[in-house]
């Protein structure tokens, strides 16, 4: 009997100091409203160039990258095109997100993503978010969908964010 009490006695100490006792309570499933929040103030997100076909074969699935410089820049800019872009970000008073929706089949016989929204917010004195929003698009089954692989693209997106304040990027998929 006194094992029993030694364990229940170990066991309610853990609980306690596992956060049982929080001032504030936690939960992760709570979104985020951005118009709520009085200091989240929405700032300029320009599309600068985007495309369904890379330059150069690019490893890996979909990714998000954030340029603060401008060689950085550059260095994935001639990886995905040779086209220059119309207007030449400021790196002074910006910085530049990329995102690469990965490699995807050009049919409706698999589910693809595309991309929805880009909004941008600064929060506080020293904070950035951007929020990407997708689409889900679910695989069209019809005896359209040929034997052989359908060609391949890759759709990116460069947008120009008006902030130097690091940055953080939240995603989500569109229900």
């Amino acid at each position: 009997m006194k094992a029993t009490a030694w364990y229940l006695t170990g066991l309610l100490i853990a609980l306690v100091g596992c956060g049982a006792e929080r001032d504030e309570p936690f939960d992760p499933d709570l979104p985020v409203d951005d118009e709520g929040d009085s200091t989240a103030v929405r700032i300029d997100a320009t599309k600068v160039i985007d495309g369904q076909q890379t330059l150069f074969d690019i490893e890996g699935e979909k990714q998000t990258h954030v340029f603060r410089d401008q060689e950085a820049y550059w260095l994935f800019l001639d990886r995905y095109t040779d086209l220059l872009p119309v207007n030449e970000p400021d790196f002074d008073e910006g910085q530049v997100v990329l995102v690469d929706l990965g490699e995807q089949e050009d049919s409706q016989c698999q589910d693809y993503l595309s991309l929805e929204s880009v909004a941008a917010y600064e929060s506080g004195d020293s904070g950035a978010r951007l929020s990407l929003t997708y689409n889900l698009n679910e695989a069209v089954e019809s005896n359209g969908c040929p034997d052989e692989e359908a060609e391949l693209i890759r759709p990116y997106y460069f947008y120009y964010i008006a902030t130097r304040r690091p940055m953080v990027v939240s995603e989500s998929i569109n229900e």
